[in-house]
């Protein structure tokens, strides 16, 4: 009979998974939830455009893929776009490399593009929330502004 041992215990292994999930990243728990959020607001766009969207669900399209259909359909400027596309795209940007490692410079690089893309806009109070803001809440802030402007223009697309 074959030992079936290959000196892997998977005890241990259970135990060690358990630690890593169990370790708390609150900047990559805000940025999947915003993320998630905001791309089912892409979709929502998205079913306005298309009357067939099940093919658009054939086609696994990329949330990348979906904001860049949505872009090249807009015809008008939108109030907000100047500061809502680069949102949208970084912070879908900022999602893939939090869901493909851990805690790296580039993920602090990526914060803070969406800081740049923040600062500076916006009314007095929008301005100081911005320039207070620890990571978490520019994540937050540019999710905001961001969904705002798909929900925003999903309405104009349906003449609402």
């Amino acid at each position: 009979m074959a030992d079936d041992d290959d000196g892997v215990d998977p005890t241990e292994q259970m135990q060690r998974a358990r630690q890593r999930l169990s370790e708390a990243d609150e900047v990559a728990q805000v940025v999947l939830t915003a993320h998630l959020e905001i791309e089912a607001e892409v979709d929502d766009a998205l079913k306005v455009l298309f009357p067939h969207e099940d093919v658009l669900k054939e086609a696994r399209l990329t949330a990348h893929q979906k904001m860049t259909i949505l872009r090249a359909h807009i015809t008008t400027k939108a109030t907000g776009e100047a500061i809502a596309w680069p949102l949208l795209f970084g912070l879908n940007s900022l999602r893939n490399e939090i869901a493909h490692g851990k805690k790296t410079k580039k993920r602090d690089v990526k914060i803070q593009a969406l800081r740049n893309g923040l600062r500076g806009k916006g009314k007095k109070r929008f301005r100081q929330a911005v320039d207070s803001a620890d990571d978490i809440g520019i994540i937050t802030i540019a999710a905001e502004v961001a969904s705002g402007f798909v929900i925003l223009l999903t309405k104009a697309m349906k003449g609402k």
